[in-house]
């Protein structure tokens, strides 16, 4: 599995948190379960990015609000665009998917491995999301 990622990944999840806490559709208490909670699922991504070789992150600086989704297969490739945070245009014309992956290739090649990243640059990395999580979690007290 491979996620191109920037330290601004959280934020559209962080910003939809904070409109439903601030319109009071969802209570403060909740708003925390949910800020802990996606704190443990970065915790869980920091740790697989560190000890599982099979997945790899990398950190692009320039793709910014993108939740498309790539599945490449030998036989059969899918390309999924999001529509709205709800549902996706699924895609699996062979042209439309060579291309896709070939944008994505040319990303991955200028986006900077968390996987072999030095530990500092890493830290760094996910420290930014931790503090803009702490930062939300301020705002809601």
């Amino acid at each position: 599995m491979v996620e191109l990622w920037n330290d601004r990944t959280v934020s559209s999840i962080l910003q939809q948190i904070l409109f439903y806490s601030e319109t009071g559709l969802l209570k403060k208490n909740e708003a925390r379960i949910i800020l802990r909670e996606l704190t443990e699922l970065i915790e869980y991504i920091e740790e697989k990015t560190e000890n599982d070789p099979k997945f790899r992150l990398y950190e692009n600086e320039l793709m910014h609000l993108s939740n498309d989704i790539f599945f490449h297969h030998p036989q059969q490739s899918l390309f999924a665009i999001s529509t709205n945070m709800f549902g996706y245009i699924l895609i699996d014309d062979d042209r439309t998917c060579l291309e896709t992956r070939n944008y994505f290739e040319h990303q991955i090649k200028k986006s900077k491995s968390m996987n072999t990243s030095g530990n500092r640059d890493r830290k760094i990395f996910f420290n930014t999301m931790y503090g803009q999580i702490e930062s939300l979690g301020g705002k809601l007290s």
